[in-house]
C-alpha cells in the first residue's frame, strides 16, 4: 500500500472538503483551497458554523477577512 495517497484521503482539510462547502452556500468550485475559503467568507460568512469557521480559518490571507469571520458569534439559517 501507499502511505502518501492514504495520508491524502484522512487529511482533514482536503480540498474535497471546501468544494462541499462551496457547493452547499451555493458558491463556485473552482481554485485553490485559499480562494474557496475567501469567497466562503466574503460573500456566506454569517451562515457558516462553527466547525466551518474553524475549518476556513487557517486559509485566510488577511486579517480583515479573519476580522469578519470571528464577528459573526450567532448564525443565520439558510433561505430556502
Amino acid at each position: 500500500m501507499n502511505i502518501k495517497t492514504r495520508k491524502n484521503k484522512s487529511n482533514k482539510n482536503s480540498k474535497a472538503i471546501f468544494i462541499k462547502l462551496a457547493e452547499k452556500y451555493g458558491l463556485t468550485t473552482s481554485g485553490s483551497r485559499k480562494q474557496i475559503s475567501e469567497r466562503l467568507v466574503a460573500l456566506r460568512g454569517s451562515y457558516l458554523s462553527k466547525t466551518e469557521k474553524n475549518l476556513i480559518l487557517p486559509y485566510l490571507s488577511n486579517n480583515v477577512n479573519k476580522r469578519i469571520l470571528l464577528e459573526h458569534k450567532t448564525r443565520k439559517k439558510l433561505p430556502k
